[in-house]
C-alpha cells in the first residue's frame, strides 16, 4: 500500500491488479456481492421449502474422487464446492444466504456447471418453479448432459445450457434448484440420472437457492391506454 503525503491508498497498478484478482474463478462472487445492492431481494432470508428427497451418495463415491460438481455460475453468481468426497456427498447450498441466485420473470439465462471431469461423467439439473418441493422433467429441467468417453488427460469439464424462467414460477420466494452428477453408464457401475432423486453413486447431489422477481412489464393493453390517453 501507498500511504503518501498524497493520501493515495493505493497506487493505479494495485487498483488493476486487485480488480483482475477479483475477476477471477476465486473471486468472482466479490464484484456481485448483495453487500453492493440497495436492497437483499428476500428479507428475512429462509432456504427453500425441503423437497420430496434427498439424494445421497454411495458408499464408493464417498471412498475416492470419481466425481462431482465443484463450481456453478449463474446470473453473474459463482459458487464453489468440491467433488464428493470433501463435500460429505449431498451438500444444500441453499442454507447460505450469500449464495441466493437472483433470477427476472420470464428472462432467459445460460447455466454454466463445472464437473471434476476427470472420467465420462453425466449430469442433470432443475428448478423447482412452483415450489412444490418436486422436480418436473419436463417442465422444470434447466441442463441435462452425458457423454459415453473422456478426452485423455483431461482434468475437468464445464457443461453449460440456456432457459427461460416461466412466467407462472413463484415469486419472490427461495426455490430450490438442483443439480445431480454421477459417472457415466457407459462404464457399467451405476444407472442412468433419471430425476431430481436419482442417488448417485460416484458423484453427488448439490441444491442451491434461486429467487424470481417479477419483470414488472406493462400488459399491452395497459401500453396502449397510455397511449391513447397522452393523445
Amino acid at each position: 500500500m501507498n500511504y503518501t503525503a498524497c493520501k493515495t491508498l493505493f497506487t493505479q497498478g494495485q487498483k488493476d491488479r486487485m480488480l483482475a484478482a477479483a475477476a477471477g474463478p476465486f473471486r468472482a462472487s466479490l464484484t456481485n456481492s448483495y453487500a453492493l445492492a440497495s436492497l437483499y431481494p428476500v428479507n428475512p432470508y429462509s432456504e427453500p421449502i425441503a423437497s420430496s428427497c434427498t439424494p445421497q451418495t454411495g458408499t464408493p463415491g464417498l471412498g475416492a474422487t470419481y466425481a462431482g460438481v465443484t463450481s456453478l455460475n449463474l446470473a453473474g453468481r459463482m459458487i464453489q464446492t468440491g467433488p464428493a468426497p470433501q463435500d460429505g456427498g449431498y451438500k444444500n447450498n441453499g442454507t447460505d444466504c450469500h449464495t441466493l441466485i437472483q433470477l427476472s420473470q420470464g428472462a432467459t439465462y445460460t447455466l454454466d456447471v463445472k464437473l471434476l471431469g476427470a472420467y465420462a461423467e453425466q449430469c442433470k439439473g432443475w428448478i423447482d418453479f412452483n415450489n412444490d418441493g418436486l422436480f418436473d422433467n419436463a417442465t422444470e429441467q434447466v441442463i441435462s448432459y452425458t457423454e459415453n468417453s473422456v478426452p485423455s488427460g483431461r482434468t475437468s469439464l464445464s457443461i453449460s445450457n440456456s432457459f427461460s424462467v416461466p412466467v407462472d414460477a413463484v415469486l419472490n420466494t427461495p426455490l430450490r434448484m438442483r443439480i445431480i452428477d454421477d459417472l457415466s453408464t457407459s462404464y457399467g457401475l451405476n444407472g442412468v440420472v433419471s430425476s431430481g432423486c436419482t442417488a448417485p453413486v460416484y458423484g453427488q447431489a448439490e441444491d442451491y437457492a434461486v429467487v424470481i422477481t417479477p419483470s414488472f412489464l406493462l400488459p399491452a393493453h395497459g401500453r396502449a391506454s397510455r397511449s391513447a390517453a397522452r393523445r
